[in-house]
């Protein structure tokens, strides 16, 4: 349950923090770069959803996250908040696969 909550949780944080017209900055130089934030968030909610449901519906993890990322993106500048970018819905799939690798990847006991 606390899992299932957290997962949940980041993936409100992340949209919450897409869809501010202005997100806090942050002071390390490489997290400021905005791709590697849009990387980064979708790499941990994909690692997290994965290993919340121990593995199951993977695919259907991939395409819920995918389908946020692209669609925040589409729902930006209809709602005059920023603007779209592909280079943001690129670096969010590319945090997707990262993820999915991590979890493939990392002992199963470094689940949150």
């Amino acid at each position: 349950m606390v899992c299932s909550s957290l997962a949940w949780g980041m993936l409100l944080t992340v949209v919450g923090l897409t869809l501010t017209p202005r997100p806090p900055k942050i002071g390390v130089p490489l997290l400021s770069w905005d791709k590697a934030q849009h990387c980064i968030a979708y790499t941990a909610l994909m690692w997290t959803f994965l290993h919340t449901w121990e593995g199951s519906h993977i695919l259907r993890w991939a395409i819920l996250l995918l389908v946020v990322g692209v669609g925040l993106e589409i729902l930006q500048p209809l709602i005059g908040v920023r603007v779209m970018e592909y280079s943001d819905m690129l670096a969010n799939s590319l945090g997707v696969l990262l993820g999915y690798a991590a979890w493939r990847t990392l002992p199963q006991g470094a689940s949150p």
